[in-house]
């Protein structure tokens, strides 16, 4: 499947006994073609995270390819070798490589996030990203996908919530997008101002909305602009406060906490994270 971001398809073995990760698309060319954006945004996120999951493993210096049902468009192709893939279509007699693009896989990133937004918010026929981020998050909550039910919808809906989120943004905060392990969907947005910088990770509040419904609204993301800018050193207004959360959070958005001791059985367990108290909202250390 396309779009499964957080796993591999296949581990293949050759003669010699070498590793490959095999990420597969079984889609036409022309079907790439209908949805570029998040063609390029899925592309890149697995070949990055197939990466990460074997980083640990013996399998960390393999190979990753991108197998294709039918030669993919430039564009996809482009992308690929920004993240030092390589293709085989199938029917050929080998993968190859791709001899690296021209522009940064930040780049390429950054130019589909923007054209995603653009075609979310045609689709929805509003020309405001807040106004269609509010759209976009009350058709998800109205009838939520389920991940083993409908991959494709589930991490479709958490990539164009993660785009418009970040155009709504970046109406007050220039910033950019970097490449990052502490999302699924592996990228951060970096937001500048005066010198300083922060990260922050729209993806992972994405994926609580479509998982836990409207209390995680992407809102809650933007309203915390003001914490981020706290964290990142512009400003040391604020009390500093413990914050109950769970280590799965805290380890998501690589807060700063200290571990109560308090073991269960998955990362669910309570932990203490620290943030700075502001007028409106609570900003966590990072």
């Amino acid at each position: 499947m396309f779009s499964s971001l957080d796993r591999i398809d296949l581990v293949a073995t050759s003669p010699s006994g070498a590793k490959s990760l095999v990420q597969t698309d079984h889609r036409s060319a022309e079907e790439i073609e209908a949805s570029p954006e998040l063609s390029v945004l899925f592309a890149v996120a697995r070949v990055i995270n197939a990466r990460q999951i074997v980083s640990d493993q013996p399998e960390r210096d393999a190979l990753v390819i991108y197998a294709c049902s039918s030669a993919p468009p430039e564009f996809l192709i482009d992308a690929l070798a920004s993240v030092d893939a390589r293709l085989s279509v199938i029917g050929g007699k080998e993968n190859r490589a791709l001899g690296g693009s021209d522009r940064s896989p930040e780049d390429i990133v950054n130019e589909a996030f923007v054209g995603l937004a653009q075609r979310v918010r045609r689709r929805v026929g509003l020309s405001d990203n807040a106004a269609a981020l509010h759209a976009l998050e009350a058709e998800i909550c109205a009838d939520p996908p389920e991940k083993e039910d409908d991959e494709v919808r589930y991490w479709t809906s958490i990539v164009e919530l993660t785009a418009l989120a970040i155009e709504v943004i970046r109406q007050q905060y220039p910033g950019r997008w970097v490449v990052s392990d502490k999302a699924v969907i592996p990228f951060g947005f970096e937001v500048d101002r005066e010198g300083h910088s922060g990260i922050m990770f729209p993806a992972n509040r994405a994926q609580r909305l479509v998982e836990d419904g409207a209390s995680e609204s992407m809102f809650h993301l933007v309203s915390s602009l003001d914490e981020l800018i706290h964290r990142a050193g512009f400003d040391a207004d604020g009390a500093v406060l413990p914050s109950f959360r769970s280590l799965r959070e805290a380890k998501n958005n690589n807060l700063v906490y200290r571990d109560l001791g308090l073991r269960t059985d998955d990362d669910m367990q309570p932990v203490i994270a620290y943030g700075r108290d502001g007028e409106n909202t609570f900003g966590l250390f990072s």
